[in-house]
């Protein structure tokens, strides 16, 4: 084995491929006529490890790109959709954006986003419940866009108490749906914590 070393100029490691490399090439230096034989042996043994790492390698690269793809195709749809109903919730003039159009992108959303664009509208609802109708009237078109898209249960009352706070509030509870809302939205909170006051769960709403 020592003359394989002194006739190959390389740095060998006694592991994998290498130790297998290594000793065929002894067999073929010691083999004398044979050498030929095992020689062409190790060649298609060597080549076809390679080229079973490069198709390994290939798969991983193809893998990581559709992954790639997919996290790109998520964070452009989410990027739409706050950007979108920002837009719907600010009135924005030079945008004509209709319900339908927050629900489908409420739907198309991740789980992230959506408790994003949850978030910003529950902060317009609070600033504009005495305020401006009109206003409270978009979020309940987002609340709504919320709850159809799907909600986390252990969460699920505070959005739906967010709803009927806005319905009170955009209906002033002057008709029945305002009533109705006022009274889901009461047992809402009080279910989302029993042990604060009434006063504190609608402060917290």
């Amino acid at each position: 084995m020592l003359v394989v070393f002194l006739i190959v100029p390389a740095d060998f490691s006694a592991s994998g491929s290498t130790e297998k490399t290594i000793k065929f090439l002894g067999l073929c230096v010691l083999g004398g006529y044979a050498g030929p034989a095992l020689l062409e042996k190790i060649i298609k043994e060597t080549l076809k490890d390679i080229r079973k790492e490069q198709v390994e390698i290939k798969a991983k690269i193809e893998h990581q790109e559709v992954i790639s793809a997919q996290l790109e195709r998520k964070r452009e749809r989410d990027e739409l959709a706050i950007l979108l109903v920002d837009a719907y919730l600010n009135d924005t003039e030079d945008q004509q954006i209709g319900p339908a159009r927050v629900h489908e992108a409420v739907s198309d959303a991740s789980p992230s986003a959506r408790f994003d664009i949850y978030q910003r509208t529950r902060n317009i609802r609070r600033k504009s419940w005495r305020t401006d109708r009109a206003a409270v009237g978009r979020t309940v078109v987002v609340f709504e866009a919320l709850t159809a898209a799907g909600w986390p249960d252990r969460e699920r009352h505070r959005l739906l108490a967010q709803l009927a706070y806005a319905l009170k509030d955009r209906d002033r509870a002057g008709t029945v749906t305002g009533k109705l809302a006022c009274v889901v939205a009461a047992g809402s909170v009080r279910r989302c914590s029993q042990s604060r006051t009434p006063v504190t769960n609608f402060r917290r709403a």
